[in-house]
C-alpha cells in the first residue's frame, strides 16, 4: 500500500479502474482545496484525518478502533444496503467481517472531496479500494463512500456513512449483521 502524508492525501487522489481482479494503471487527479472550517482547519484536512483513522483501523483488522471513529448514535449503510446504527454495532460488525470474508484485506481510502456544510459539519466523499486475499470476495473491489463528519467534544467523528460498491454484483454474497437489532433491511431493488 502506498502511504502518503495527510497533506498529500488532500491534494492527490489515486483512482484505479478495476474489472474483476484485473487492475489498470493508477492515474492521479487534483482535488481542489476547500474552504476552511470555522475553527480554521480545512475541510479536506479534517476528512483526511478521519479517513486515516478508518483506514488504519481496517488494515489492522481492529473493529473496535473502526467503531470508535463514529459517534455513539452514528448511522452506517453497507455496500449491501444493510443499515447499522450506533458506533458499538458498527465496530462489532466490522470485527465480524475482519475475521471472516475480509480477513487479511487491505483497504486504501482516498479523499475525493470535502466541504463544510455548517459550523462543525463536514461532508466527505471518498473512494475505497479493497484488496481481499481469499474467500468468496477474493480480488480487488472499489466503493464510493459519503460520510458526514461532526465536531464534538472528542474531536471529529463520523455521524453517518453510506457506501456504494462500484461495478460489482454483490447479490450472491450474504453476511449476517452483527446483531439482529443492529441492522434493518434496505428497500427492494427496482
Amino acid at each position: 500500500m502506498n502511504k502518503q502524508t495527510l497533506n498529500e492525501r488532500t491534494v492527490i487522489m489515486t483512482a484505479t479502474a478495476t474489472t474483476g481482479a484485473t487492475t489498470a494503471a493508477p492515474t492521479t487527479a487534483t482535488v481542489h482545496p476547500t474552504e476552511s472550517t470555522t475553527d480554521g482547519t480545512s475541510a479536506d484536512r479534517v476528512a483526511a484525518v478521519v479517513l486515516t483513522r478508518l483506514e488504519d483501523a481496517w488494515n489492522a483488522a481492529d473493529g473496535a478502533a473502526f467503531g470508535a471513529a463514529y459517534r455513539p448514535d452514528a448511522s452506517f449503510v453497507t455496500v449491501q444496503g444493510l443499515h447499522i446504527e450506533g458506533a458499538e454495532a458498527i465496530g462489532a460488525g466490522h470485527a465480524g467481517i475482519f475475521a471472516t470474508i475480509y480477513a487479511g484485506s487491505v483497504n486504501a481510502m482516498q479523499l475525493v472531496s470535502a466541504r463544510e456544510l455548517a459550523d462543525g459539519v463536514v461532508l466527505a466523499v471518498s473512494r475505497h479500494t479493497l484488496q481481499v486475499p481469499a474467500g468468496p470476495l477474493a480480488g480487488t473491489h472499489q466503493a464510493m463512500s459519503t460520510s458526514v463528519l461532526v465536531r464534538d467534544l472528542d474531536g471529529w467523528r463520523v455521524a453517518a456513512t453510506h457506501n456504494t460498491l462500484i461495478g460489482a454484483d454483490m447479490s450472491t454474497v450474504t453476511t449476517a449483521p452483527a446483531t439482529p437489532s443492529a441492522a434493518t433491511p434496505s428497500a427492494p431493488a427496482r
